[in-house]
């Protein structure tokens, strides 16, 4: 090759290598905006998605505080139509006593058992009335939480229910040292009234009660437990059990309002606790109360 000719290839070398950078510097150009159009595009996105956020906050939060009241006004009435219903309720069963107890030869006899029916209604009334206002307090009260011993809110509500007990004839083992917790004193005792008074209830006929209390301690938590040897629940209706007005069995078989295990529940879980069961069909159940420890 001449040197002529190797300056010709080298020119044209050249020429190439220039067009290739030429190439290079405008793929970056290129680059170089396709990159600040994506970022744009990012950015005017983000803040669409920033925007929509936002609102998304608004609709979710704005209807909040309405719902509390709502909530509130609801309560407010129920607490003011149940303690309002009481007086009325009362008349309705004294005059109907008075009616059996003084004038009951006078009437006929199915008048007399309209009568008993209707103080009877009166009585489930009244305890539907006296169950609203206890939930509704607790909803709503101001629980001020303290020490609280459980060996004595047992014997409170043990004594509470001592009538009922001697008329059942039920044995009840009480665990003989229990814990302190931290709860509202008039509560605890409330919880464990009601739980007690299920044991009584749901047993079956001719059986004797046979209720065993205790409490176990683990770290932080302390559970009470009031273990019974009656009717027991279906497993597919353990998850019922805590929901108000939830009634498990015919009305005439084991009378009651279906609030006190509603009761239960929501009081456990306004003093930071929870509630649960265990129970076999005929086999007796185990109610729980899991309490802060003092």
């Amino acid at each position: 090759m001449t040197l002529e000719e190797a300056q010709h290839q080298l020119a044209g070398t050249e020429a190439r290598l220039r067009a290739l950078e030429d190439e290079l510097a405008q793929t970056k150009r290129d680059l170089v905006a396709l990159n600040l159009e994506l970022e744009q595009r990012v950015d005017a996105r983000t803040a669409e998605l920033r925007q929509s956020n936002l609102e998304l906050e608004a609709r979710v939060h704005a209807p909040i505080p309405q719902l509390r009241q709502a909530n509130d006004n609801l309560q407010s009435f129920v607490h003011a139509a149940a303690h309002d219903l009481r007086s009325p309720l009362r008349a309705i069963k004294g005059f109907s006593t008075i009616l059996l107890e003084e004038h009951a030869g006078h009437l006929d006899p199915e008048a007399r058992f309209l009568l008993q029916r209707i103080t009877q209604s009166a009585d489930q009334m009244q305890h539907l009335l006296n169950d609203l206002l206890e939930y509704t307090k607790i909803v709503a009260a101001e629980l001020n939480l303290q020490k609280v011993s459980l060996q004595d809110a047992v014997r409170d509500a043990l004594a509470l229910l001592e009538p009922d007990i001697g008329a059942r004839s039920a044995a009840v083992t009480v665990q003989e040292s229990l814990p302190q917790i931290i709860g509202h004193p008039a509560t605890v005792v409330l919880l464990i009234n009601n739980l007690i008074s299920n044991a009584l209830k749901f047993v079956s006929p001719n059986v004797q009660p046979q209720i065993r209390i205790r409490a176990e301690s683990t770290g932080p938590r302390v559970c009470l437990s009031v273990q019974d040897n009656g009717i027991g629940i279906e497993p597919k209706d353990l998850s019922k059990v805590f929901e108000a007005f939830q009634r498990l069995n015919a009305k005439g078989a084991y009378p009651g309002t279906g609030l006190g295990l509603a009761i239960v529940r929501k009081g456990a879980q306004r003093m930071g606790g929870c509630a649960g069961v265990e129970s076999q069909p005929a086999k007796g159940s185990r109610f729980w109360i899991e309490f802060q420890a003092a």
